[in-house]
């Protein structure tokens, strides 16, 4: 089916005497808007009758209504839940409750769990049988009909006081290739809501899927007119959220002029949530959620302009990494199960630049569920830092990045390994991470765990008074520590003024170009405390050290000159 983006505003053009609000992420009077983001975790079972189904009683009785709760006290202006996520109940209870029911100008983004396509339409024909309510009805009346649907609910207050439910269907399945769930069973939605008409900034939601729709969903589909701001919502339900086909709209908006007018939001299940397929005993496990917030950010200097509130959303489990080649902000919840309260920059900025905030996304609290599974607390250490998996490699004088605060361990693994601390805080093409002090989630891990092993080399280069013998009263008496102004990292144990520049890379070539950068970015005093050290031709027993230094009494040129090792 071919897919149509409505405004949702139209869609009131023939229903009398009911007026839709302004909806206050997309105006203009505030630079901001606020959203309570839920990161679940649960076990999944899914059938291509039924579609997936999570059932875990404590989200169902305790979790799901507290966190609505949670919404309406902190009055966001928008609630999100990942794909698959809240059982029909649950939108029947916020139906029946008015103490569930969002405010004026606010908006729940809430997605179901499968839901059987007869028990679907009679559900959408009870609620259009409710005075009390309007129900839009375009996309639950014009989608293609299997065995169930996947729904993603709009529900937000009109002017008149009543509720509005707005169900948006899924266009796309997922990858299914041993036909067992949804290119089976998933109904197929041919309409995606736009909301905030006349307004700077626009609102659409993408269903995990969605996303892969190349035809429909595209950057001249998403800004028809070309003078859009969006806010695109990403739900899933997905193991692979960096895969390249579910990366790759994400790659070609911020690569596009448009991704400068875009804030996407991407929200996921949490690690080891678990997807099982109804009666094989097949089952997968989430480890890698990449639940984030991507904002362009051209700034050269970003590393500097994001600091101070890097560290403010770290300690609320939002972390930070710089897609360097999109040139994009992209904050990650931690992989753990959380709910997040969060401001965000919206995407058009009518007001004078002095009223602009610098902060892009502002993580203001954290939620995690109490410990018998009844409702949400504050969060406390939401990111895996502590490094049990180099504590016990290292002798005492080389834990000073263990005790360290985050940012001086960033900057410290960034220096050990030949680089900086921007290194420590980049995305690469596929959103991989570096960062070595902090446990992000697996798919990242195997980068970071090639650092550690680089890091652990380093340690027992030194250990084994490795130290080329130009680098004086170090050899024998040394700790790690961090001197910014000069990058140094290895001191003497008896005097801060005796220290050096040392790390260790990947490669002999590697560390003789890695010597060459380090002295030329280095001030005249320290050009001669550095060495970067690497294994010959991959044996990690014969080890080199870089620069070559001609200690001889009459050396005219005390660094020696660079081999190219690529010839011989």
């Amino acid at each position: 089916m071919t897919i149509t983006y409505k405004f949702i505003e139209d869609c009131f053009q023939s229903i009398e005497n009911e007026e839709i609000p302004q909806f206050d992420l997309c105006k203009n009077d505030s630079a901001t808007f606020t959203v309570l983001k839920l990161q679940c975790k649960g076990n999944i079972i899914a059938s291509p009758e039924e579609g997936p189904r999570f059932e875990n009683s404590d989200y169902t009785i305790n979790l799901f209504p507290d966190a609505l709760r949670l919404a309406k006290t902190k009055n966001v202006d928008l609630f999100l839940t990942p794909e698959y996520s809240i059982p029909l109940n649950i939108i029947e209870q916020i139906i029946s409750t008015e103490s569930m029911h969002p405010p004026l100008g606010k908006l729940w983004c809430i997605c179901t769990q499968g839901i059987e396509v007869d028990v679907f339409d009679q559900f959408i024909k009870d609620l259009k049988g409710n005075a009390k309510l309007v129900v839009i009805t375009d996309a639950a009346e014009n989608y293609s009909k299997r065995f169930f649907v996947n729904s993603l609910f709009y529900i937000f207050k009109l002017t008149s006081g009543k509720l509005c439910i707005t169900p948006q269907l899924k266009t796309k399945s997922m990858a299914d290739r041993s036909l067992e769930c949804e290119e089976v069973g998933l109904s197929l939605g041919s309409i995606i809501y736009r909301f905030g008409r006349n307004q700077p900034n626009q609102l659409i939601s993408l269903i995990c899927a969605d996303s892969l729709n190349q035809r429909d969903v595209s950057i001249s589909k998403l800004f028809e007119c070309g003078n859009e701001s969006i806010v695109l919502l990403h739900p899933q339900l997905n193991t692979k959220p960096r895969q390249d086909d579910f990366s790759s709209l994400r790659k070609e908006l911020f690569r596009s002029n448009e991704g400068s007018k875009l804030v996407y939001i991407s929200q996921n299940w949490a690690e080891d949530s678990s997807i099982a397929i109804k009666d094989s005993g097949d089952s997968e496990l989430i480890d890698s959620p990449w639940s984030s917030i991507y904002v362009k950010n051209n700034n050269k200097n970003w590393n500097n302009d994001t600091r101070s509130h890097r560290k403010n959303n770290h300690l609320k489990g939002l972390g930070f990494a710089y897609w360097l080649d999109k040139k994009v902000n992209i904050w990650f919840s931690s992989k753990r199960e959380n709910m997040q309260f969060l401001h965000v920059r919206k995407p058009c900025q009518l007001g004078p630049m002095v009223t602009t905030p610098t902060i892009d996304v502002k993580c203001y609290e954290s939620f995690y569920p109490d410990e018998s599974r009844s409702r949400w607390v504050d969060a406390q250490k939401l990111f895996d830092e502590d490094l049990n998996d180099i504590e016990s490699l290292l002798t005492d004088e080389y834990k000073f990045p263990l005790t360290a605060q985050l940012e001086d361990r960033d900057y410290f693994f960034g220096v050990s390994l030949g680089k900086n601390e921007e290194s420590q805080l980049i995305a690469n093409k596929d959103e991989y991470c570096n960062r070595l002090g902090i446990s992000i989630d697996l798919y990242s891990e195997k980068t970071r765990v090639d650092g550690i092993d680089q890091f652990i080399n380093l340690a027992n280069c030194l250990r084994e008074k490795r130290l080329p013998s130009h680098i004086k009263g170090l050899r024998e008496n040394h700790r790690f520590g961090l001197n910014k102004l000069n990058n140094h990292n290895l001191f003497s144990v008896d005097s801060e003024d005796v220290s050096a520049l040392v790390c260790f890379v990947s490669s002999e070539e590697l560390a003789n170009k890695t010597a060459d950068i380090l002295i030329k970015n280095m001030d005249p005093q320290n050009k001669e405390k550095i060495c970067v050290f690497s294994s010959k031709k991959g044996n990690v027993t014969e080890i080199v050290t870089f620069p070559q230094y001609d200690t001889s009494i009459d050396a005219s040129v005390r660094v020696k000159p660079r081999t190219n090792i690529s010839e011989g």
